[in-house]
């Protein structure tokens, strides 16, 4: 009884294999002739900051996650904020946490 359980169960998996495989292969779609621009830096192109991205201290990031009502935003070190709130969570961002974290270890 209990081998003729194991076969019917053999059976259903291999017709239920057999029923919902892909029937034609997947093709990518055909690729148009797109001329792509590459954009060429200037070796003593001035480098732009955000006058917003105001340094006060080096300890802090310069983009702060701060909550206003239930969306979540970023803001300066002197809390304008740069990123306004839309986002349902926000995080300190990772390069910055870890120059933190290495800072605070010396």
């Amino acid at each position: 009884m209990v081998n003729m359980k194991n076969i019917l169960n053999v059976l259903c998996v291999f017709i239920s294999i057999s029923v919902f495989s892909q029937t034609k292969s997947v093709k990518k779609p055909a690729v148009k002739n797109v001329t792509k621009t590459t954009v060429k830096k200037e070796k003593n192109a001035a480098v732009r900051h955000n006058p917003d991205l105001v340094v006060i201290n080096k300890d802090l990031p310069l983009l702060i996650p701060k909550k206003k009502g239930d969306s979540f935003g970023y803001v300066n070190q002197n809390g304008k904020y740069i990123i306004q709130p839309e986002y349902h969570i926000a995080v300190f961002f990772m390069k910055t946490a870890i120059f933190s974290i290495l800072r605070m270890k010396k």
